[in-house]
């Protein structure tokens, strides 16, 4: 369970107020605080705790398990009480709720006007119709209510914002549906037509605030890859605007943008990898992207790929250096090796990326998929002196590849018609003509760019 440092600091003095009694545990926690963020040390093991730490002899003493529950159960208390505290709209709900349970009308009906008030303040989320629902549910369901006062127009509220949430919320899945339909390539699941959201309908809904018309622009460019649509978006994510959308949201727009961009690219439009570059560094830069949040694998190598095509390569570096810490736990020290072979490789130093890649064992086959196109390429840079390594590997490669079963079809033929081409670029033994009309027969390609710029300098340097 990671806590950042700020996080960290926080539990620190949560235990030395609360359980400052417990000097065993706490003794345990201060030693293991130092190791804070990646906790990799063989001095974090149990024996090495049980002896240097609580100087215990006997290594079947159970204090240190016991010790070690303890501060499980305390971090757990801490996380709710930190939640509660640093989330004014959860603190002011639960004591709501607390005033109703108690049937103290007085401050029930001043707390409901405090969270109408946080509400209004809280940047756009569809869970923000959620919570003005339910509150306007629970002002006009309570006991005291007046319900048939001409005044009392809660439940209209309520049934308003109600097709509002639905709207939204539908629109929301809609476009998530069809994204993932079309990175997955296959309809995953059938629906009746009727619940389609109706572009005419949504266009009018956009008409309302800026929740309601990122998700009409993003139905359009969903359904009709709209670039009018793109750059509406790209617009509003790059300015300050964007701060008025919740974080989900803003991590929604992110990835759909930069999935269009990334399309952008692999339609033969120049103008994708810089629409992406410019989105991930203005979210960087404004903290909707921060080191301390969790970021998928996909994205981390979206963004260092995307760095590298232009050329950022200082910025890549400090992407890696300082996002990797979000990284899951099991995949953080690949990932991280990886990016930082394809920077090398970027920078044109081809000697150094072989030197990353070398010696590097990797569980999971996608890794070791990119670390030997890696390694390819850099033998290809390098030239005919390492034409004997080059040969070897694309042998080796080749096996690995007929013999994989976790590796989905499209991705091996990706990779062997990769390995095709190679060979037929330093072999040089066919017409330039004939390698293209190759490539162009090839629907799955890895690292097509890249061919086609060794196919400019053929014949090759291994003549």
């Amino acid at each position: 369970m990671y806590l950042n440092s700020k996080e960290l600091s926080a539990f620190d003095k949560y235990l030395n107020g609360l359980y400052s009694g417990q000097k065993v545990a706490l003794s345990i926690f201060n030693h293991i605080k130092k190791f804070h963020p990646n906790f990799e040390d063989n001095k974090l093991s149990k024996a090495y705790v049980q002896e240097k730490v609580l100087k215990l002899k006997d290594s079947k003493d159970k204090r240190i398990s016991n010790e070690l529950h303890k501060l499980f159960q305390w971090l757990e208390e801490f996380l709710v009480w930190y939640a509660i505290n640093n989330n004014a709209l959860l603190k002011e709900s639960i004591l709501l709720e607390v005033y109703k349970e108690k049937k103290n009308d007085d401050s029930f009906y001043r707390q409901l006007d405090t969270i109408k008030k946080q509400l209004n303040d809280q940047k756009a989320g569809i869970e923000n119709f959620l919570h003005l629902i339910k509150v306007w549910h629970q002002e006009y369901y309570y006991a005291s209510t007046h319900k048939v006062s001409k005044n009392n127009q809660t439940v209209q509220k309520a049934f308003v914002q109600l097709h509002v949430f639905y709207q939204l919320l539908r629109l929301k899945y809609y476009c998530e549906i069809k994204n993932r339909q079309g990175i997955l390539q296959n309809t995953l699941f059938d629906y009746p037509k009727s619940l389609e959201p109706a572009i005419d309908n949504e266009k009018t809904l956009s008409a309302f605030d800026l929740l309601s018309r990122v998700y009409g622009h993003l139905f359009n460019l969903i359904t009709s890859s709209s670039d009018i649509d793109f750059n509406i978006l790209k617009e509003i994510f790059c300015s300050p605007e964007i701060q008025n959308l919740n974080h989900e949201d803003q991590n929604i727009l992110l990835s759909y943008l930069t999935n269009h961009a990334i399309k952008l690219n692999k339609a033969g439009k120049p103008e994708g990898p810089k629409h992406a570059f410019d989105i991930f560094d203005y979210a960087i830069k404004n903290e909707i992207l921060k080191p301390e949040d969790s970021i998928s694998e996909s994205r981390f190598h979206n963004i260092v790929n995307t760095a590298c095509a232009q050329k950022e390569f200082k910025w890549a570096t400090y992407f890696v250096e300082s996002f990797s810490i979000g990284l899951p736990r099991e995949g953080r020290e690949s990932a991280t090796l990886i990016s930082r072979a394809r920077i090398s490789f970027g920078r044109g130093d081809f000697e150094k990326t072989l030197e990353l890649l070398r010696e590097a064992k990797f569980k999971d086959h996608t890794y070791t998929l990119q670390s030997k196109i890696l390694q390819l390429r850099c033998y290809y840079e390098l030239g005919i002196s390492y034409r004997k390594s080059l040969k070897a590997l694309i042998s080796s490669f080749k096996i690995f590849l007929k013999r994989n079963r976790t590796l989905s079809q499209n991705t091996i033929d990706s990779c062997l018609n990769f390995v095709r081409i190679l060979e037929l670029l330093y072999k040089n033994r066919q017409s330039k003509q004939e390698i293209e009309a190759t490539m162009k027969t090839s629907q799955w390609l890895v690292c097509r760019p890249w061919l086609e710029q060794k196919m400019e300098s053929y014949p090759s340097q291994f003549e």
